[in-house]
Order: C-alpha cells, then sequence, then structure tokens
C-alpha cells in the first residue's frame, strides 16, 4: 500500500513538472519573436525600388527649382550632394572638405571653398607639386560628374579657393587662404580627358596665387 502512495505521488509529481515544463516553453516561444516567420523577398525588393524612384524623382524635383532661380540671376549654393556623395569621398578626400560652392549666374563665375587639414603653425611649409597635383586631381573627377553639367550654362569662370585653420595671436582657429586659383571653365572639362596618371600644370592653364603655404589674397571674398 505504501509503495502503491509512493508511486501515485511521483507520477503526480512528474506529471506536475511536465505540465510546467510545456507551460514555460509555451509562454517562452509566444514571447519572442518567431525567427521562421516567411518574408517575402519580393516585397522588400519592390519597397527599395519605389524608395529610390522617390529619391531620384525629389532630387530632381530640387535640381529643377535651382536652376529656375538660377535662371533668374539669383546666386545660390549648390551640389551639396557632392559633400556627402560616399563614392566620391572614397575617390578624393576634398570632397567632404567643400566648405562653400555656389554660382552667381549674373557674374558667370562658380566659386569653391575647400576647407584643407589643419596645419597650426604658420612657418610650415604646404608642397607645391603635392597640393596642385591633388587639386588638378579633384578637379578632374569632379568635372566628370553629370550633375555639374546641370548647370554649365550659368558659369564661365570657375574660383577655387583652399584655406587651413591655423592659431592666431590669441590662440583662436581662424581660417587662412593658402590657395587661390581662376579657371576658365572650359578649361576644366579639358582636365577630364586626362588620364589619373597624367599630371597637369595648373598655373599653365590658370591664374594662381600661392606662397608656399603662406597666407595669400584669395580672388574673391566667399562668404559661407
Amino acid at each position: 500500500m505504501f509503495e502503491m502512495k509512493v508511486y501515485s505521488g511521483l507520477v503526480v509529481y512528474t506529471g506536475t513538472w511536465l505540465v510546467l515544463v510545456v507551460l514555460f516553453i509555451y509562454y517562452v516561444r509566444i514571447s519572442r519573436p518567431n525567427a521562421y516567420h516567411y518574408v517575402d523577398q519580393r516585397i522588400i525588393k519592390q519597397t527599395v525600388i519605389t524608395l529610390d524612384a522617390n529619391r531620384v524623382d525629389t532630387h530632381n524635383t530640387f535640381i529643377e527649382t535651382e536652376i529656375a532661380e538660377l535662371r533668374r540671376g539669383r546666386k545660390l549654393p549648390v551640389l551639396d550632394s557632392w559633400k556627402t556623395d560616399a563614392q566620391l569621398a572614397l575617390r578624393h578626400s576634398f570632397f567632404p572638405r567643400i566648405a562653400h560652392l555656389a554660382i552667381d549666374p549674373q557674374q558667370k563665375e562658380m566659386e569653391m571653398l575647400i576647407q584643407l587639414p589643419a596645419i597650426k603653425t604658420a612657418d610650415v611649409h604646404i608642397s607645391r607639386v603635392q597640393l596642385f597635383f591633388r587639386i588638378s586631381e579633384f578637379l578632374k573627377i569632379a568635372a566628370g560628374d553629370p550633375r555639374l553639367v546641370l548647370y554649365k550654362e550659368f558659369f564661365s569662370t570657375i574660383i577655387v579657393e583652399c584655406d587651413i585653420q591655423r592659431e592666431d595671436d590669441r590662440g583662436y582657429d581662424i581660417p587662412v587662404s593658402v590657395f587661390s586659383m581662376e579657371l576658365p571653365a572650359g578649361r576644366l572639362w579639358e582636365l577630364a580627358a586626362f588620364s589619373p596618371f597624367q599630371h597637369v600644370a595648373l598655373d599653365r592653364i590658370s591664374d594662381i596665387r600661392f606662397s608656399d603655404g603662406g597666407q595669400i589674397e584669395p580672388h574673391r571674398i566667399m562668404l559661407t
């Protein structure tokens, strides 16, 4: 009789734990996301296509608005996408360093300000060959971007300025102009025809102000 009671108690005990384990597993499963839910890849693909199309439409509308304002003679900042385009940044580090880029349709000028990496002291020499080569490579890539062609009718001259951060007498960082170039727009597209291995003598095709990294008087005062 005692053995029967022990056996019955063991069955009840085991059964109770089995029920608790089953309930535990059940509530755990319903309380977490199901990793086996099926996701239709066609829906994802179509969503991406729709988002891309909307992005392109928005970008095109924005460009049309800019061009309309330029045709009214208004000076405008343009090509903000150059600063954020990851592909352009990979090709040349100057693109994310563009501090100012605008077109003045009345003066038929495009002005571009590039912020070079900071050099704190004024007596540091900047290599003319290296800087000119970097600028020519940057301009060749820029000239090859089809987005620039959309604005081609509004400028015949390009002003490129390079600034660098230096400490003044009070210890504050201030921008100092170390390079300025006035380039006929037609020459810009000539640069695009050169191979990446051809060095371009910028001073032969444009008016350049450069003094080995010393402060110079730029061609234009650019308001950013």
